[in-house]
C-alpha cells in the first residue's frame, strides 16, 4: 500500500486500487463458480442415493477352488550353511501367480545337468 503522502501521482493510485478490486472480485467469482458446481454434483447424488439408484462399481471376484495349503508351506532352509534350497530362491522371489504364468510359457528354471553333478571339471594343477 502506499502512503498518503507519497510521490505517486493520484490516478496512478487509483488505477492502482482498481486493478486490485477487479482482480479480488475475479477471484471470488471464480470461487463461487467452483462452490456452485461442488453444490450441485452433490445435490445430484443425494438424489440419486433418495431415489435408491445407486450404480456402484463392481468388484471383480476371484473364485479359485484348486487353491492348496502347498504354496504356503515354508521351503526347507539349511541354517549350517545359511544356504536355501534351489526351489526355494527361484520361488521365493515370485508369487503363486507369476509363477504360474513363467511354468506356462517355458521361463522356470530347471537345474541343469552340469549342475547336478558338481565336480567334474575339477582344476588340475601341474608341478614342475
Amino acid at each position: 500500500m502506499t502512503t498518503i503522502d507519497s510521490d505517486e501521482p493520484a490516478w496512478l493510485i487509483d488505477q492502482t486500487k482498481a486493478r486490485k478490486r477487479r482482480d479480488m472480485l475475479r477471484q471470488r467469482e471464480d470461487m463461487e463458480a467452483r462452490l456452485a458446481k461442488i453444490r450441485a454434483k452433490e445435490d445430484a447424488q443425494k438424489q440419486k442415493y433418495l431415489k435408491g439408484d445407486q450404480n456402484l462399481k463392481r468388484r471383480k471376484v476371484d473364485i479359485r477352488n484348486d487353491e492348496s495349503e502347498e504354496q504356503f508351506v515354508l521351503e526347507d532352509y539349511d541354517s549350517d550353511g545359511e544356504q536355501m534350497s534351489n526351489k526355494c530362491q527361484t520361488q521365493g522371489l515370485y508369487s503363486a501367480e507369476t509363477l504360474a504364468l513363467m511354468e506356462q510359457l517355458g521361463m522356470t528354471a530347471k537345474p541343469r545337468v552340469d549342475d547336478v553333478e558338481g565336480d567334474v571339471d575339477e582344476l588340475k594343477v601341474r608341478r614342475p
